[in-house]
């Protein structure tokens, strides 16, 4: 829950959560999108707003927005040379990730929202002010300031998954009318299915592009609405990174102005990523474990990145014992979320099949 708050820097406001987490946003962007409230945060560098268009009734539209304010060392010092040029980069993801949501809207896929414009105004993150390390405040140029990229995109009418498990699965079988864990985790071999189809359409290659194809890199219950209690679809593709893969399945995740390998959230993401010397060779393996990482948080209800101690510690899959979870979809969240890549599944079609076939046997029983 995020309430709104005056703002120290003219026509701009700041959104607090329940956490003192604090969100500072345009009023208006592009003089059409009245901004009005905060529907998630990403991995501390990105947040969609609420935001009303002026212009078709006030219709309310999702608005993606980069934050900079945790960008390690960006603003460290007042005069630093390198600024501009860091900053032009992260807009080349965010141009990047515009381009990568028409791609797949014009391929079919339905899972996503559509994206309405994408509209370059006012960035209060970067203006500041800002702490330098000796002490002095000091706020940007409205030349670095302005021309920050926003993507517009159609709102979603749901619940954010995230929010909904946090009721607890006693709390959510209740509303559900479900007298046996089963039927929950029937529910999330459905939710997973869906998880599985859309990872592996981006996953799909593009045989005369020089066998490219996406990452997400950043699944996780807060990226995903769930309507309906039955559809879910995917809110925030400021990860999305292309791999170009060769003839002998080596592949390369560090292409320059095509996404930032290694983004992630601590607990959904995958092991290797947090190693600096793997980062080019990520593949699509890394979204398989964030698919077995945010199954293990919806059969269970915990949050990764609030109960794992570090980065380093697994995923205590054994806990999935404790709701009796089946023996079969214990084995899937398990080779999803190995340590090792080479011991997960081999890509998105297996897990699907795996996914699929437990859900029949729950369906059936």
């Amino acid at each position: 829950m995020w309430t709104s708050k005056g703002s120290r820097i003219p026509n701009t406001q700041v959104f607090v959560n329940e956490n003192s987490e604090e969100v500072v946003a345009p009023i208006k962007i592009g003089n059409r999108y009245e901004v009005y409230d905060v529907l998630s945060v990403s991995g501390g560098f990105g947040v969609i707003l609420k935001a009303k268009d002026t212009r078709l009734g006030d219709r309310t539209v999702l608005v993606k927005a980069r934050r900079y304010d945790k960008e390690n060392g960006l603003f460290s010092y007042e005069k630093d040379r390198s600024r501009v040029e860091r900053i032009e980069k992260i807009r080349q993801v965010t141009r990047f990730e515009y381009d990568c949501l028409i791609d797949f809207k014009t391929l079919g896929e339905g899972r996503i929202p559509n994206v309405n414009d994408i509209v370059e105004d006012f960035c209060p993150s970067i203006y500041g002010p800002h702490l330098s390390t000796d002490g002095n405040l000091f706020v940007c140029s409205d030349y670095i300031a302005y021309n920050e990229p926003y993507i517009i995109m159609q709102m979603i009418n749901g619940i954010n998954l995230s929010d909904y498990l946090k009721c607890g699965i006693k709390n959510i079988m209740i509303s559900r009318n479900y007298k046996h864990y089963k039927s929950w985790e029937r529910d999330v071999l459905q939710y997973s299915l869906q998880l599985a189809t859309i990872l592996g359409g981006f996953h799909k290659k593009d045989i005369e592009n020089y066998n490219r194809y996406y990452i997400y890199q950043d699944l996780k219950p807060e990226n995903i609405i769930i309507t309906d209690n039955l559809f879910l679809t995917l809110l925030d593709f400021g990860a999305m990174t292309m791999v170009i893969e060769d003839a002998n399945g080596n592949s390369k995740s560090n292409i320059e102005g095509c996404g930032s390998p290694g983004v992630g959230t601590w607990g959904y993401k995958a092991p290797e990523m947090n190693n600096p010397s793997k980062l080019a060779k990520l593949d699509r393996r890394v979204d398989i474990y964030s698919l077995g990482a945010s199954m293990y948080h919806m059969l269970t209800g915990e949050n990764l990145s609030l109960t794992l101690k570090d980065e380093y510690e697994k995923i205590p899959v054994n806990n999935l014992k404790e709701f009796r979870c089946t023996e079969y979809t214990y084995k899937i969240v398990k080779r999803c979320t190995e340590y090792n890549p080479n011991e997960r599944y081999n890509d998105m079609m297996e897990v699907k099949n795996d996914i699929y076939n437990a859900f029949m046997s729950r369906s059936e029983e």
